[in-house]
């Protein structure tokens, strides 16, 4: 039998007692859940909230992790799998070094080097395209501009859920941009990736960004952790500090570390609701 042990929302990659990305976590122990049976109940409730939903399942066969939105079930979601992390962490359920295993794979859980919850990421292979006049018009375009500014430059890629990193010349840039949905749901199809990242470089190891995700309107996620190691891998620093979400990057903060393996550990503090 399968038995809900706990609800609770928790605010990931916050920015001490505010901000952060919100993910609804469902825990339950016992008996494998029935995930498809569990499945609309969990969309229904992330379109309520409007908000991520995670389900951290604990049993004798490892921990499970799964992760909806309302359209319906992610494959990975790195904000969810953070703040599953840190309600298991603080209830003594799961320990660094412990794999949280989703539908098609699994993350190692770690602690950042102030002692806030991690995870171990590989950075994703990234491809620049050649900001030609006529993909620097499209991609301005969605932003709500001409063409990109000068000196912009972008990549296709990532691990689990692919991006387009869009990086700008200036901090003004992200405050000044306005976006376009249409136009940025256009550019994911057609280029085969989830969501747009623009981003800027202000000074080594610092990343401001923003992120629009495909199909999502006008909203906005203020706190992307499945991109974050792709980011610092192109940033060059072994520290890397993300700063996310709004026209001043300022409603989230990611952590990037190196980690074992050639890995990055992308970690931030949780804040519970």
């Amino acid at each position: 039998m399968t038995t809900e042990i706990a609800r609770q929302l928790i605010y990931a990659f916050s920015q001490g007692g505010r901000g952060g990305n919100p993910s609804f976590l469902i825990v339950s122990s016992g008996a494998p859940p029935d995930w498809a049976a569990l499945a609309p109940a969990a969309q229904q409730l992330a379109r309520t909230l409007a908000c991520e939903v995670s389900h951290l399942h604990l049993g004798q066969q490892g921990t499970q992790l799964r992760f909806y939105v309302a359209a319906g079930e992610l494959a990975f979601c790195g904000h969810g799998a953070l703040a599953a992390a840190a309600w298991g962490l603080a209830h003594g359920q799961l320990q660094p070094g412990m794999q949280l295993h989703y539908a098609h794979g699994s993350v190692q859980i770690q602690q950042d080097a102030d002692g806030a919850p991690a995870l171990l990421e590989q950075a994703g292979a990234l491809h620049e395209l050649p900001l030609c006049a006529a993909l620097s018009a499209q991609a301005g375009a969605m932003l709500g501009w001409p063409a990109l500014p000068e000196a912009s430059r972008l990549w296709l890629g990532g691990r689990q859920r692919a991006k387009a990193l869009i990086l700008l010349p200036a901090p003004a840039d992200l405050r000044a941009l306005v976006l376009q949905p249409a136009l940025r749901d256009q550019f994911c199809l057609e280029h085969g990736v989830s969501g747009i990242y623009p981003m800027c470089f202000p000074a080594p190891g610092q990343v401001l960004a923003r992120h629009f995700p495909l199909h999502a309107h006008e909203l906005e996620d203020m706190a992307t952790g499945n991109i974050a190691a792709s980011v610092a891998a192109l940033c060059g620093a072994p520290q890397v500090r993300i700063s996310q979400g709004g026209p001043d990057c300022d409603q989230a903060c990611l952590r990037v570390q190196t980690g074992a393996d050639g890995g990055w550990l992308v970690g931030g503090a949780c804040r519970f609701a």
